[in-house]
């Protein structure tokens, strides 16, 4: 199974993308998780996605975004 990630935080997104490094512990642990399943070539690419359009944000945050409503109604998911 090929995998693509989408991921709203720039600042996790940007140290994946240059392989940079961080001194922030939350950072740290989702990078080191990413770039190991992407060695692993579990995950085939990683993309960064406008928080205001990730359809996830209505689950986590229980806020209704426009791209998960235009999901519901029209059954289409445009990212």
């Amino acid at each position: 199974i090929s995998i693509i990630i989408y991921i709203d935080l720039k600042s996790l997104y940007n140290y994946l993308i240059k392989l940079s490094t961080t001194n922030k512990k939350r950072l740290i642990i989702n990078i080191i998780l990413i770039r190991e399943l992407y060695k692993k070539r579990e995950i085939v690419e990683i993309r960064w996605i406008n928080s205001k359009d990730n359809p996830i944000d209505a689950y986590i945050k229980k806020i209704l975004n426009k791209v998960l409503e235009t999901f519901i109604l029209y059954n289409t998911l445009i990212i």
